[in-house]
């Protein structure tokens, strides 16, 4: 039967409540990460594209998020349909993207056309419009030029800048842009605490990208985006450090702690930190676009916690010791992490690390020399991870584990590579590892219509580890081309 949909934070985001038309549960965070709903009702008559926007209005640089979750589907279900929006944006950055949901900044005033096509099992296909309508931008400008700017300007122009990070934190406000000169650096003794709505951060002028650099002081991060903060927008920027570099502890700032909602970073770069962008406060929609992040992070290039999170076009190099992307304890719920281009010098750690998600959709990627995980892991995290596709990736050197836990995920169409001896390319694990704190059952694991090569001598191209939960091989449907007989081994 269909369910009542009632997204969480719906009254924060702007996403009217109930929707009549709505075809899945909507659960709370804690309960999605830690019960399996089961079954999920997608079907109708016939196929219809529906979806919900958040903040359909705003001002130019300003960031609306879309679910097409309740669309229903004539045939098959949401794990093997295909979601195409077209952000009626032409010319702009990732004005097309997949997934059932989607993210994407207006930078520019005017009416645009938004559209969802959904296409199920069959074929049949269904698309829906909306209009986004965004105005001119008309927000105080602040501006800051450490070179010939003085605190005791206003800052309103460029030649009545201020010259300091503090001085500009002092004056950060609603419907505020502030602006860092190119070309120059600017010293992060304590970070900037950001609660306001409709705020720019990002850099004016010729120049290299202007760079803020965190020294020791109080606080971990750069900006640190509160929870009171709506259609926040970080662009633009380069994020560093004087902190020592060390792979053993905390040595060195985050740029960014996110919590509040609609909060966007694009086109910036993170280079000698602790993490990048670190969700750790739960934010309701976040657009990570178009960014690079360096050899020199020591964890996390995207921490994720929260709902409706879209991580797209970036860049990753690999961090020291910890994934590119992990999204762990409350998990996201509604995630497209799509287009990147991920790999680590040394496969020392995986490059997407799924231990919390429900509801996700990892399309598209380049992938090298770290593995895709999808599960929890030890005790203290949640008892299942689901609802989610992995399609059109490519893997280099690297593997698929579906860990204990997992259900209700497919894997498609992608191109798997792993070179080296003892390799498998995809493992799915179904055991109690030692230390867990209770069976882990997994099902529902579709697995088609992928490529894998592998030049290892024993060639395990899918290995299920252990015994599964009830005797069977937990509901893994096996399809498409180049798959060896699915192989058992005992828990090494």
């Amino acid at each position: 039967m269909p369910y009542t949909y009632r997204p969480p934070h719906a009254s924060k985001i702007g996403i009217p409540s109930p929707l009549p038309s709505a075809t899945y549960q909507a659960l709370t965070q804690t309960s999605l990460t830690s019960v399996d709903p089961g079954p999920i009702d997608f079907s109708g008559p016939v196929t219809q594209a529906a979806f919900v926007t958040t903040e359909p209005k705003g001002m130019a640089i300003h960031t609306v998020h879309f679910n097409g979750l309740t669309s229903t589907l004539k045939s098959g279900d949401a794990l093997d349909a295909g979601y195409s929006w077209d952000y009626g944006d032409a010319g702009s950055a990732y004005n097309v993207t997949a997934g059932w949901i989607g993210a994407h900044t207006y930078q520019k005033p005017g009416d645009y056309t938004a559209t969802l096509t959904v296409t199920d099992k069959a074929g049949n296909t269904s698309s829906l419009t909306t209009r986004i309508t965004i105005a001119a931008d008309t927000r105080r400008k602040i501006y800051v030029d450490s070179q010939t700017g003085s605190d005791s300007n206003s800052g309103l122009t460029p030649d009545s800048a201020i010259a300091s990070f503090a001085r500009a934190s002092e004056l950060m406000g609603d419907h505020t842009e502030l602006l860092f000169h190119n070309g120059q650096s600017f010293a992060v003794a304590d970070g900037m605490s950001v609660n306001g709505k409709n705020v720019v951060i990002g850099s004016y002028g010729k120049g290299t990208t202007a760079r803020l650099v965190k020294g020791a002081a109080s606080g971990w991060s750069i900006f640190r985006i509160g929870e009171s903060s709506d259609g926040v927008v970080v662009q633009n920027l380069a994020f560093d450090s004087i902190g020592p570099v060390s792979t053993k502890g905390r040595t060195r700032p985050r740029a960014l702690w996110i919590s509040g909602t609609n909060f966007t970073v694009q086109n910036s770069v993170f280079l000698s930190l602790e993490d990048g962008v670190n969700a750790g406060g739960a934010p309701a929609g976040m657009l990570v676009q178009g960014n690079y992040f360096s050899t020199r992070i020591r964890a996390y290039g995207i921490w994720g916690e929260g709902y409706d999170h879209v991580y797209i076009g970036n860049t990753m190099t690999g961090g020291s010791r910890e994934p590119l992307i992990r999204c762990s304890q409350t998990g996201v719920t509604r995630l497209v992490i799509e287009g990147n281009n991920l790999s680590r010098y040394a496969g020392n750690a995986g490059c997407v690390e799924l231990r919390g998600a429900s509801f996700f959709f990892v399309y598209g990627n380049t992938v090298t020399n770290g593995s895709l995980r999808f599960g929890p892991v030890g005790a203290t995290d949640h008892a299942w991870t689901g609802w989610g596709a992995a399609v059109a990736n490519e893997t280099n050197v690297n593997f698929v584990n579906i860990r204990p836990g997992v259900r209700h995920l497919a894997i498609r169409d992608n191109v798997i590579s792993y070179h080296g001896a003892g390799a498998s390319n995809m493992e799915m694990q179904t055991y109690r590892p030692e230390g867990y704190e209770a069976e882990r059952p997994g099902d529902d694991i579709r697995i088609a219509d992928n490529t894998v090569t592998d030049d290892s001598a024993d060639h395990k191209r899918l290995s299920l580890v252990g015994a599964s939960h009830d005797g069977t091989e937990i509901g893994a449907v096996m399809s498409g081309r180049e798959y060896p007989v699915m192989q058992r081994q005992p828990y090494l």
